[in-house]
Order: C-alpha cells, then structure tokens, then sequence
C-alpha cells in the first residue's frame, strides 16, 4: 500500500513518509471495505490508533481501489510540484528537516522558531529525543565553484577583431564572459602591435607587460598570470580557443603558515599553492574553510545542555570533501626526502586543525627536538578548537535531489551532550528515507538571471508570464527549438488556450490511462515532443524531449488521463479506450490555422498535438509533436555516423 503511494506521488510522500504513516495506512486501509470508511477511518482516529483521520483517509482514497476515488492527494502533488519552483533552497531543505525531526523526536514535542532563553537565537526545529531537549539547526552550503562552461564565453573569444582565423590556448577559464573579453582584447593588442607576422626568426617581445616569445605568427607566453598562453593566426577562417582548468586550494592559509613553520620548504623547492596564477583560473578559499565558517556561525543557535544538531545542505557533490575538511583539517602528504633530496616515502594525513579531532591530535615523541615547541603550539591550537565546538553535538550532511542525494550523520567525540549510538543510527535511517524524494526544484536555470531565462519562463511571486527563448538559447542541455529568434508557433496557436481548451470533462472525451499513451509514443519512433500547461511532466521532464523519455515516465505515473474528442463529429462521453484508438483522435497544430490569399502553412503546422487533463483535476494541457527538434537530431545523428 505505501509503495504504490510513493510511486504515484513522490514528492508528497517524500514530506510525509515514514514508519509512522506506513503503519497507519495499512492499520487504515480495510476500513475501504466498510460501508462508509470515513467513519471507520474517523473512529481509529478516536481510539487513538491513528494520528490522522482526514490525512490518512485521502492517501488512501487517491489510489482509486475499492470503487473510491478522491483527487485531493493528486491536486496536492500538483501544487508541490508548482510550489517546487519558486522555493529557494534554504526552505526546501527546512522542510525535509523537519519532516526527519517528525520520525526522530517524540510526538507532541516538535516547535519550529523556538528562542533560546537569554538569546536572541531561534534554532529552526526543536523538540525532546529520548526525554532530552534537543534542537536542530538547518543551513545550506552556496558555493558556486567551479562554474560552468560558458558557450557564450568561447564565442566571446572567436569574436576577436583580427582578420582570418587563429587558435588560442587560454590561462583563464571559458566561464565567464568579463574574463573572455579580457582574453578577446589581449588576441586582438598581439595582432595590432605585431601585424608583420612572416619572420620566423624567434624573438622576445613585450605585450601588456607580459613577455611573449615571437616565432613567425605564433606568440607564446610562459606567465600564467597572462590571459593568453598561446595564440596562432592564419590565414583561413576557422577560430579554435582552449580554456584552462579550475585550480582550487586545499589547505587554507593559516594551516600553510603553521605548517611552513614546522616543516620548512626545502631550497629550491616551488610549491604549487605558491605558483602564479591567472585569478580567474584559481580560489584560494578551500571549500572546507568555508564550510567551516558556516558551522562556526551556527554555534550561536546551540543550547547549553541540549543535544544540537546542524543540519548541512550540501546541494553540489563537489564539495563533499570539504565536509571532512573543515571537522577534521586538511588533507595534505608528508614527504620524507632521503639524503639525496629524492622523495623516500610519502604519507597522508590531515593538518588536525578540526574541530571533531579528540586531542592530543599530535604525538610530540615522534617529532625531533627542534619542533617540540611548534608541536606543544599546535595541541593547544586543537584544544580550543576542539573546546570552541563542544556545544554541537554532530552533524546532518544532507542533499536532497535526487540525482545525488546523501544522508551522513557525523558525530561530535568532543560533544558536551553526545548523540548516542542507538539514536545516530535512527537519524540516518529517517534522513535517508527522506533524501532523493523531498520536492526537488524542476526549473532551476542556474546560469539565467531573473528576467533572462532561457526555459521560457519569468516568474514572480504573483505573476508568471510566459516569454519567448533568447535566439538560439539552449537549456539544459538540450538544442533550442527557437533558432534565430523566431516567433514560437506554439504560443501563436494558443493564445486563446482557455477558449480552446475549455473544461476537458465538459467536452466530448475518453479516458485512457497514461501507460496506454505511453504505449502509443513508442510506437511513434524517435519523434520528439513538447508539453505545454502541465506542471507535474514539466516538473519531472525537461522538454522538449524524446519519445522513449516521455513515455517512461508516463509509464511510472500510470494514471488515467481525459483525452479531448476533438473531431468533426466527436462521440466520446468518457469510454475508456485504449492505444490502439488514439490515433482517431489525434490533431495538429494547422488545424485552426488560415493562411491569408491561400499562402502554404508552415511546416510546423503539421504537428500532431493532443488535449489532455489528468482525470480528477481541472487543469488542461498539449501534447504537442516538435518536428523541427525530431528532423535537427536525425541529422546530428547522420552527421556523426559519418564521422
């Protein structure tokens, strides 16, 4: 019973599930064999067998068994699903927080925004684990690094004012378009003061203030702190430009002092942290420096004599690591050289310098007379690292999407009310129920500014107004359906939608399941498909996509669907129907559309298109075939198996 309501509604089941409303639903679910299993429902409630009555009732009225149906359930996914897009993530993970503190803290217990006596501090759940008073205290980890790719950087770079062609191999990242036209203008001064480019007889010469080394038309540059390592100009119009790679400390600057104090840099010996640099190429803040800072300032939101908890959001995988960094110190090698200066034996470890270490972090025996005092400096460092933390009793790393999702409880040794074993093992569990399945956020554009997205959205907090694609935008990944800027034929159709559209289950209709279109999608080959006015595929899809995907999805969703009879002499009055029948009822895009003087239709005119609505619900939605996308990847394809 509970799976298949995780199956049919996710992301309400990732807010609510649990060993507790498992165990009420199945308690529940014979009531529907009653002659009326609300009451039924209602008098566990009474008996205080469940928590629940009306909760618990329409969970199991949306699975539509037992000859009762009630979309409520359905609706509610919906909403979530809408809601998903407008939450930023410190509320989204607030709300998995407090779904987990449900499964952990005693029932009746949980408040959210309690203060703290004397404080001016409000930790974001509290309640009692185990008869103790506990608090729980959620933040997320924004850390941007490393961006992404940026196409529009790499055109940045080509667009240089120089005549024919050239390749350039960059010191600077292809992620930003201020620091690619830094490396534009760099290309373009190297033409402008060397236009006389037939000598072949290498040379030194100054540009900017960087030394270059001048072969014919190659410029070379051995400064990393230059834009530009190399450029090469020629005579056709082909422009290939090769960014550098991100670079990141890992060790932050305090540990590299103490460090440099008790082990000194041997003579000659360059280290790479000290290596120049382009600044766009490198950040020197390690992602456990600011992770640490992040707990650090949390501290405040700690009771004395309370178990604490932080709860980490940890939306990017790459900083994972950082997470071990900032509790335990960095991670670094220790090298013992022989006496020949050649590496004899390398050992990693950590610098210690965390807050979880348990002290004495450091055996003084094993260092030599002359770093006795340095390693006597470095135990009482960990002490009062150690002492500073004492108030936090562990830590929730959590990611929430699905793609990735984590679920790590790491505890405090130095916790001054520590998280016994028994209850860190019931934190995980009820994390890790939770994790992959609280409500994700469909629509992020990370790289799309308000009012500048290429998803075809810009949405407020009361308005969303649908927008067209910047000229040839890609989103996510997949190929624009816009190219060149034109008028989207889609909206043109149906700007009057709600006309059009109006009221699916007042209309002449059939009912068919969504496995069924499904079924019918494959059988369409690989054509690909857009959804317009559907927020619960929108949400879990991103269009427009390929058949197969669509269908999958379909498949798991396995609801019935209203499909509009919208033929010359429709018949339906809501028959089931299956596949097979679809075909009758399929429409196209031209179908209203009149050309002026007879002109030929456009060829997206063409379009096969249905008019749906999830049954239960009153929100209408098109299917709508996307040929130019279908045609445009059918010559990809072509074009690289000829390759």
């Amino acid at each position: 019973m509970i799976d298949r309501l995780r199956d049919r509604f996710p992301n309400l089941m990732g807010l609510l599930d649990g060993p507790r409303v498992a165990a009420e639903v199945e308690l529940a679910a014979p009531c529907f064999r009653e002659e009326s299993p609300f009451d039924c429902i209602t008098h566990l409630k009474t008996e205080g067998r469940i928590g629940s009555s009306l909760l618990t009732y329409h969970l199991l009225a949306s699975l539509g068994e037992w000859g009762c149906f009630d979309p409520t359930v359905a609706q509610l996914e919906l909403d979530l699903i809408r809601l998903a897009s407008y939450l930023p993530d410190p509320v989204r993970y607030e709300i998995a927080a407090a779904a987990i503190a449900c499964d952990v803290l005693e029932p009746g217990s949980l408040l959210l925004e309690e203060p703290i006596a004397g404080s001016d501090a409000n930790p974001d759940v509290t309640g009692r684990w185990d008869g103790q008073r506990a608090r729980m205290e959620v933040t997320v980890v924004h850390d941007d690094w490393p961006p992404s790719y940026s196409v529009a950087a790499e055109e940045e770079v080509k667009a240089a004012s120089v005549p024919g062609g050239f390749q350039a191999r960059l010191n600077i990242p292809l992620a930003s378009v201020p620091a690619a036209k830094e490396a534009r203008a760099f290309i373009e001064r190297i033409h402008a003061e060397h236009p006389d480019q037939e000598d072949t007889k290498r040379t030194q010469v100054l540009i900017g203030g960087f030394k270059f080394e001048k072969s014919g038309r190659d410029f070379y540059c051995w400064d990393a702190r230059c834009p530009v390592g190399y450029v090469g100009f020629h005579g056709n119009d082909d422009r290939e430009v090769q960014g550098s790679c991100f670079t990141r400390s890992t060790v932050t600057r305090y540990e590299s002092d103490d460090l440099e104090a008790g082990f000194p840099t041997p003579p000659g010996v360059v280290v790479l942290g000290d290596a120049p640099r382009h600044p766009a190429s490198h950040r020197s803040t390690p992602a456990g420096q600011k992770i640490y800072q992040i707990l650090e300032g949390k501290l405040r939101q700690c009771e004395p004599g309370a178990i604490n908890v932080v709860v980490l959001g940890q939306p990017k995988a790459a900083n994972d690591r950082g997470v071990d960094d900032a509790l335990l110190g960095s991670p670094l090698a220790l090298v013992r050289r022989a006496d020949d200066g050649s590496a004899a034996e390398t050992i990693a470890m950590r610098t210690g310098a965390g807050p979880f270490v348990v002290p004495p972090a450091i055996d003084l025996s094993q260092l030599p007379t002359e770093r006795q005092e340095w390693g006597r400096g470095q135990l009482e460092a960990v002490r009062l690292e150690a002492e500073k933390f004492t108030k936090l009793s562990g830590i929730l790393v959590l990611r929430i999407e699905a793609g990735q999702p984590v679920a790590r409880v790491i505890l405090n040794p130095n916790a001054a009310v520590p998280i016994t074993d028994p209850q860190a093992e019931r934190l995980r569990d009820a994390a890790t129920q939770r994790v992959g399945r609280v409500v994700e956020n469909p629509r992020r554009d990370v790289d799309a500014a308000p009012g500048d997205s290429a998803s075809g959205n810009v949405c407020g907090l009361a308005t969303c107004e649908e927008v067209e694609p910047r000229a040839g935008s890609e989103s996510n990944g997949t190929r624009s359906t816009n190219p060149g800027g034109v008028v989207n034929p889609l909206r043109r159709i149906v700007q009057g939608r709600g006309a059009m559209m109006d009221g699916i289950h007042e209309q002449p209709h059939y009912e068919v399941q969504s496995t069924e279109l499904a079924a019918w999608l494959e059988r369409q080959g690989d054509a690909w498909w857009n959804v317009d006015g559907d927020s619960l595929l929108t949400g879990l899809l991103t269009f427009p996509s390929p058949g197969d995907e669509l269908a999958a999805v379909l498949r798991r969703l396995d609801r019935p669907l209203l499909v509009q009879d919208r033929r010359a002499d429709p018949k339906g009055k809501g028959e089931r129907i299956d596949s097979t029948k679809l075909d009758e009822l399929v429409t196209s895009l031209g179908n209203n559309l009149h050309m002026i003087n007879g002109g030929a239709k456009p060829a997206w005119a063409s379009d096969r298109l249905f008019f749906l609505s999830w049954k239960g619900s009153r929100g209408e939605w098109m299917l709508v075939e996307d040929r130019e996308t279908t045609e445009s990847n059918r010559m990809d394809a072509a074009a690289a198996g000829k390759q």
